[in-house]
């Protein structure tokens, strides 16, 4: 019995490194993709001084302090709805909060609007490079219904094997997308959603 439950914690611990990595790949090659302009207003932000890589799973940390943000990290689409609906797939709960996408713009309208504070600023960065990563991956963009990954998938070799290329498709994409992002909102620099 003690032998189960190591392993199942040794596979816990694997996963959440997993995905922390993803996040630290998504955000280096974001950085390497900063214009000169993103990357002094980047570095203004007070605890910025380090990699985008060194910020890139605080939201998980965050998610853990507080859990109003945990429905942020992750929006639930039907399987077989023809694409995001934000009447139906991010309805806003007073209790628990919204959705990936209404988070993303949210922090866009914070992270690099002249008239705040640095803090609240540094705090949409640190979501922000998360939740691009975040939305990059299948299983945050998807609902119970529509599992992409068999129950076992992590265990899977010929899955991993199989699906690898797809995932570091997306990992590539998911650093386009954030770089982008990160430029457009410190070129516009003012306090509006309207960047994404």
């Amino acid at each position: 019995m003690r032998r189960i439950a190591l392993t199942v914690a040794l596979l816990f611990a694997a996963t959440n490194v997993a995905f922390a990595w993803g996040h630290s790949i998504i955000a280096e090659i974001a950085q390497s993709r900063l214009t000169p302009l993103t990357l002094r207003r980047v570095a203004d932000l007070p605890g910025s001084g380090a990699s985008l890589a060194s910020i890139a799973s605080w939201a998980d940390d965050e998610r853990a302090r507080d859990k109003t943000t945990t429905r942020w990290h992750l929006v639930d689409i039907p399987r077989i709805a023809p694409g995001y609906d934000p009447a139906r797939d991010c309805v806003l709960d007073a209790s628990d909060s919204d959705c990936i996408i209404a988070a993303i713009n949210r922090q866009l309208s914070i992270v690099a609007c002249p008239s705040l504070p640095l803090e609240p600023c540094q705090r949409a960065l640190e979501f922000l490079v998360h939740f691009v990563g975040d939305l990059h991956q299948p299983l945050h963009a998807i609902g119970e219904e529509g599992r992409l990954v068999p129950a076992n998938g992590l265990l899977d070799d010929d899955y991993r094997r199989e699906n690898l290329p797809v995932l570091d498709t997306l990992l590539a994409r998911a650093g386009l997308r954030l770089a982008k992002t990160l430029n457009d909102a410190f070129a516009k620099g003012d306090c509006s959603a309207e960047q994404a």
